[in-house]
């Protein structure tokens, strides 16, 4: 690179760890921080020495179309940067480009914390738009049950965005920590110049509104939750309200109706029980409320009066 800044983006895939340290002369402090990506505390790791900065984070690349999970684009990918006075390094395991993908505004002749501050802003840029995928999403649920048959939002949709964003807010936390320490020791590093320069300050709040962003969807799935649940318990109390009622009348129909069966003809009985078996279902209620209301009137008696 001829003694200028520059940005170093390594797939393990395709170069060994003993190639990159060959290459470019790492230190074991600093190799030992560059942990593996199925390491479970990665995101945590976190490694200064006053001549590099080594940490982990994670960003978001698109699919394979065969490989789409659940309807959405992009997918995680997590990697390690390591940023030292000479050049900038991300490590990770995928057979990705970065500078392809994130596509960073490096306009020469600008200064190293620059560089550092552009591919950052970018890996940050990806989780806003997988963020966006996932309130598109919600969107269009919404559009789909307020503009619907009622329905009911799909369970299953619900699960993976909420996991989604679950998820990502626990990357995005430990990410919000990386980025105030990153800040504070690449001050620490020669000719960064970083102190007279805020770009990770703008950092930290890009990181605040993600966070809030985050959150935001979080609510409006919740809210989306309530809705559906209230909708469901309004129906059940139009249903107990109206139609409970209405088999009380028609208990209240076959009490009486049975009272005065015994008074008629001993033929007529089963079709009459059959008829009034069917006060169990809706249609029952219907058509036998009307007869209940008959049959509460007093029944005259068919011995006649005496006369004086």
């Amino acid at each position: 690179a001829e003694g200028r800044f520059f940005w170093l983006d390594v797939s393990l895939s395709e170069t060994s760890r003993e190639d990159l340290v060959g290459a470019l002369g790492l230190h074991e402090r600093a190799l030992g921080a560059l942990r593996s990506t199925g390491d479970g505390y990665a995101s945590r790791a976190f490694h200064a020495d006053g001549e590099s900065v080594a940490f982990a984070l994670r960003c978001y690349v698109e699919r394979e179309p065969e490989q789409e999970h659940a309807g959405y684009r992009l997918r995680p990918m997590e990697l390690q940067v390591l940023i030292t006075n000479d050049y900038l390094l991300t490590l990770h395991d995928e057979r990705v480009s970065l500078p392809a993908v994130l596509a960073p505004d490096l306009p020469p002749g600008r200064s190293k914390g620059y560089v550092v501050y552009s591919v950052l802003d970018a890996m940050l840029a990806t989780t806003f738009d997988a963020l966006d995928e996932v309130e598109l999403r919600l969107d269009t649920l919404v559009t789909a049950w307020t503009e619907g048959d009622g329905g009911g939002v799909p369970r299953a949709t619900l699960r993976h965005a909420g996991a989604r964003l679950a998820t990502m807010r626990r990357w995005v936390s430990n990410e919000q920590a990386i980025f105030e320490r990153v800040g504070l020791e690449t001050e620490a590093l020669r000719d960064f110049g970083t102190a007279e320069e805020p770009y990770f300050d703008r950092l930290d709040d890009q990181v605040d509104r993600l966070l809030t962003s985050i959150d935001a969807a979080a609510n409006a799935m919740g809210m989306v939750l309530d809705l559906q649940l209230n909708e469901r318990a309004y129906v059940l109390s139009v249903v107990a309200t109206i139609f409970v009622p209405q088999r009380r009348c028609c208990d209240v129909s076959w009490c009486a109706r049975s009272s005065s069966a015994t008074s008629g003809s001993a033929a007529h009985r089963p079709a009459a029980r059959k008829l009034l078996d069917r006060a169990s279902g809706i249609q029952g209620a219907r058509i036998l409320c009307p007869s209940a209301r008959r049959a509460a009137t007093p029944v005259p008696s068919s011995t006649p009066k005496a006369t004086m």
